[in-house]
């Protein structure tokens, strides 16, 4: 099989999605199928799949326009002669014109596309900016998404949370791929220690992974910490990610300031490769606030280092980690937030009976399983 993948960017400090793809893309081409990549913009940033032909898998250069929304030639130009020779193409995140035009490409082919929002039409992402986001929809992105040949939804939460826009395309759910390479890289922990001069060898740490922005509610955690830290004071709070709104970023800041916990909070911003293992290394539990997330990739790489749990119920994924008993689950708010962050940090036997399912758990999101069902929807797809 063809499979032609478009992304807005593989920059790896953009998060889950350039990930989730890199993984995807390795495991089709290692089973076979021809399988181009085609990102619309990298910046200088490091991506998570190199330009170039690696075998079976091609990965093109990144020459679009990032905010356009309404034409790019040079973009247009370039998916079609990529959707040339293509059996399936599958489309990743939607409110940019570079996404209208690999679906249009497909189209015009008689090529089934597939588009995977990667949660930016569930709720609490849409309520964003819900004016401008709803008129843009209605105007550019309705007709397309709901023509497309299926759905890519990441988890059940993302599924019945498209229910409500009546969209007649067929929706299937397959996870992210984790990609278990992360265990085998080696630990830097003297870089680590560098980014982070107030986290000493005998701390436990709580661990965020991921942006710095709104919806990731970083805020909540830090809060939660306030109430809990002079009760726990060998645990170092650990808030690894891009800088993403510097607003954010800020707050977080005064708010250390103000309650004089510099030495008990760590700020290193981006974390990759060596640092990154070394802070999953490092954890002892690993905290995800988020407001909303139609996967999480970071709580899969904490599964994969046997990391007890505390999520938010934003998290799509929070819904498999309770049911299979790997951590807290919380309400989106201080409160709930940090009563579970409280039980998980006094309770050793907790911990090390969460660690154990929480390692079990991710075994749903090897590659090679996601990539299998993954197949199996492209031949759907080919055979309506």
């Amino acid at each position: 099989m063809r499979i032609l993948h478009v992304i807005t960017t593989l920059a790896e400090k953009s998060g889950g999605p350039p990930a989730g793809l890199a993984a995807l893309a390795r495991e089709q081409a290692a089973r076979g199928h021809e399988v181009t990549v085609l990102p619309v913009w990298n910046g200088e940033s490091k991506t998570t799949l190199e330009a170039g032909k690696h075998g079976n898998l091609t990965v093109l250069e990144a020459i679009g326009q990032p905010g356009a929304l309404f034409r790019d030639s040079t973009f247009r130009r370039q998916v079609e002669e990529a959707a040339d020779d293509c059996d399936v193409v599958h489309i990743h995140g939607i409110w940019r014109y570079h996404n209208r035009a690999a679906l249009e490409a497909a189209r015009r082919r008689g090529i089934p596309y597939i588009v995977d929002p990667d949660g930016s039409l569930n709720e609490i992402p849409l309520g964003h900016k819900r004016l401008r986001k709803t008129a843009y929809y209605q105007a550019f992105e309705r007709r397309g998404v709901g023509q497309a040949a299926a759905i890519h939804c990441h988890s059940r939460k993302e599924l019945h949370e498209l229910e409500r826009l009546g969209l007649p395309a067929r929706r299937f759910v397959v996870p992210h791929p984790v990609d278990r390479g992360l265990l085998d890289i080696e630990p830097d922990f003297a870089r680590l220690s560098g980014q982070c001069p107030n986290l000493k060898p005998e701390h436990k740490v709580i661990l965020y992974l991921g942006r710095l922005c709104w919806i990731k509610r970083t805020d909540l955690l830090l809060e939660a910490f306030i109430h809990v830290h002079a009760e726990f004071p060998d645990w170092h709070l650990l808030l690894a990610g891009p800088y993403e709104d510097a607003d954010v970023v800020g707050h977080l800041r005064t708010r250390i300031q103000q309650e004089g916990i510099e030495a008990k909070v760590s700020m290193p911003g981006m974390v990759s490769g060596g640092t990154k293992a070394a802070a999953l290394r490092r954890a002892a539990v690993f905290a995800q606030p988020s407001s909303h997330e139609s996967f999480g990739i970071s709580v899969v790489e904490a599964m994969l280092f046997g990391l007890p749990l505390v999520l938010s119920d934003g998290i799509a994924l929070s819904a498999d980690v309770e049911e299979a008993g790997a951590g807290m689950i919380a309400r989106c708010e201080v409160e709930s937030f940090t009563k579970a962050l409280r039980s998980m940090l006094s309770d050793t036997a907790l911990r090390d009976a969460t660690a154990r399912r929480s390692r079990a758990l991710a075994d749903r999101f090897t590659p090679e399983a996601v990539a299998e069902l993954m197949e199996t929807e492209y031949y759907r797809c080919l055979n309506q």
